[in-house]
């Protein structure tokens, strides 16, 4: 059954036929939009459904993908989403406004909204940032099927600076063997999981799943003010991480609901501050490396902002592909 939404002025239909969903611009009466809504689903009824052209105005579309952000992603990425859109709406009506239909969005027309946004005086990291959400946005329209390739897929970024750890693992491990072994214990899963150094110490066995290699945090750990800049997330955990907590789960005594219980305050402030940070970034630019997209893992590390992951990425054409599950 099909429905109509009215977007500003104008009224649109909603309706699904050959296992997708279709959206199409029905003008400024409503009668009118129901009778174009009528004729459709007679149509799938008597089997012309392939009669039907699969595509879709480019603010239908957009103003479908916001909504669906603000449920998907969290607020300081659904708003970036956001603003992408107006932006990118705004380019499209200034300077291509013969454009209506998401399929005319080529990679030409990227390629001009790269050139504006550069000569916008934004930063080029800032202009990345904007690419790589459009890259996403037009992978969910192929998601839907209304593309069947992603324009932004051709395009080049822009030269930016990435993180660079100032540590690499093997110089870690090397400091490591100078600590305690329960400290050592602590850097090793966070090195393995990318916890933070909280979390780490107060995760507990009830947090972890090591049938469906996973762990829970439900609740990220806080300061002593009681804020925390991290969301609930949920961790993946690869074979050598499952080796490490089955290791640690066979030295728990009886009845004990950490992972550290026996942590002392003394050895936790053998370490300083930013060495913690460090291993989670070794683990971060790891997870990049296998491909994994940046809102991937933006969700592993419980970020609430796309951004703070940018840092991480290699900007080549094929970077940010990856595992594209978070649709």
């Amino acid at each position: 059954m099909g429905v109509i939404k009215k977007i500003g002025d104008e009224y649109f239909i909603e309706f699904f036929a050959r296992g997708l969903k279709y959206q199409q611009k029905a003008g400024m009466d409503r009668a009118a939009a129901q009778a174009l809504l009528d004729d459709i689903e007679a149509k799938i009824a008597r089997g012309e459904a392939a009669m039907i052209v699969r595509d879709v105005d480019v603010d239908i579309f957009l103003a479908d993908f916001c909504e669906y952000t603000q449920k998907r992603f969290p607020p300081k990425t659904a708003r970036r989403f956001i603003s992408l859109y107006e932006h990118f709406t705004s380019f499209l009506n200034s300077h291509a406004p013969s454009i209506a239909k998401l399929s005319s969005v080529t990679p030409q027309v990227v390629e001009q909204y790269k050139t504006f946004l550069a000569k916008t005086s934004a930063k080029p990291r800032v202009i990345n940032l904007t690419l790589i959400l459009l890259r996403y946005v037009f992978e969910y329209s192929r998601k839907l099927g209304y593309l069947n390739d992603n324009p932004t897929f051709h395009l080049q970024f822009l030269p930016h600076t990435t993180f660079r750890c100032q540590q690499d693992e093997p110089k870690i491990n090397e400091i490591l063997r100078t600590f305690p072994q329960e400290i050592q214990e602590v850097c090793r899963l966070i090195l393995l999981t990318g916890l933070t150094r909280d979390e780490a110490i107060g995760l507990r066995w009830e947090d972890i799943n090591l049938q469906e290699r996973k762990v829970n945090i439900a609740h990220p750990a806080r300061n002593a003010l009681g804020e925390s800049k991290l969301l609930p997330h949920e961790i993946p955990l690869d074979f050598d991480a499952v080796s490490f907590l089955e290791k640690l789960k066979g030295k728990k005594k009886r009845n004990e609901r950490f992972v550290f219980a026996g942590l002392s305050e003394g050895c936790r402030g053998n370490v300083k501050e930013s060495f913690y940070p460090a291993l989670r970034n070794i683990f971060a630019k790891k997870i990049i490396e296998k491909h994994v997209t940046l809102l991937r893992l933006q969700e592993i590390l419980g970020l609430d902002d796309i951004a703070k992951v940018l840092r991480y990425a290699p900007f080549d054409k094929d970077s940010v592909k990856g595992d594209l599950g978070w649709l």
